[in-house]
């Protein structure tokens, strides 16, 4: 048995392959061309393949699911989470401030970088409360949203120099509402970027076992087969310089 995938990327690298060796013969007829006094003016044979159709014939044996690490997802989508959430929390608190012009120079002069702040807070909390992460994943966000308010809230307060600054242009009850207010919209974008992320890799890990050789499909129903048409064609490329100086030229790839 072989996955499908293995079969197809194996059929088309081999299309490419004969490529190079048909360049590699090319490349050392034309010095025997060159040697030659009648052959010198002829020109060197080489073969460009501009198309290849192959039919596959196979029958699948199985379908499996492979693994999907959903705490592995889960654990590397946690700083998308941080970012989001301390640029919620921040534009609520400052951004979106009718004194926003006034905060944003007090913050400038005592040199605060709020979201850096917020978002250090939210990392230690996602961090050290995982399992509140999965459960938010797995449908149960409540407990984590609790957990950042709080954590946020506390933060803002324990920062003497944000809180006064804050506390000039806000009531102590409105920062908090705030804060609330943009913890729940960022935990739910989490959570369903989390879930969108889980199904592709578990469709990315779907495998599919074929039967593909003459011996294999032997004493196979024609009702049971598969086909794929695979049609291929391979594109010239050369090195050609894009940009930088002579001493130091930039080169691409680009198609011919």
């Amino acid at each position: 048995m072989a996955e499908l995938t293995q079969v197809l990327g194996t059929i088309l690298k081999d299309v490419a392959h004969s490529r190079v060796i048909s360049d590699a013969f090319s490349r050392d007829i034309s010095v025997d061309y060159a040697k030659d006094p009648i052959l010198v003016s002829f020109p060197v044979p080489r073969v460009e393949i501009r198309e290849a159709s192959i039919q596959l014939k196979f029958a699948v044996n199985a379908v499996q699911q492979g693994e999907v690490d959903r705490e592995g997802i889960a654990r590397d989508r946690l700083s998308s989470l941080a970012s989001a959430l301390s640029q919620r929390v921040y534009q609520g608190l400052i951004l979106d401030s009718p004194q926003r012009d006034q905060l944003l120079a007090m913050l400038e002069e005592k040199g605060l970088d709020v979201p850096a702040l917020l978002a250090a807070q939210i990392t230690q909390v996602t961090t050290k409360q995982f399992p509140l992460v999965l459960a938010a994943v797995q449908g149960k966000p409540q407990e984590l949203v609790r957990q950042l308010e709080a954590a946020l809230q506390e933060s803002v307060r324990n920062n003497e120099a944000l809180w006064a600054i804050l506390k000039k242009s806000t009531r102590v009850q409105d920062l908090r509402e705030r804060v609330s207010a943009a913890v729940a919209p960022a935990v739910n974008d989490y959570v369903a970027g989390v879930s969108q992320a889980i199904d592709s890799a578990g469709r990315e890990g779907l495998r599919v076992d074929v039967a593909v050789t003459r011996n294999e499909l032997a004493d196979t129903p024609e009702s049971v087969l598969s086909f794929v048409s695979i049609v291929t064609e391979i594109r010239n490329y050369a090195w050609t310089q894009v940009g930088g100086t002579e001493e130091q030229p930039i080169w691409r790839l680009q198609a011919e």
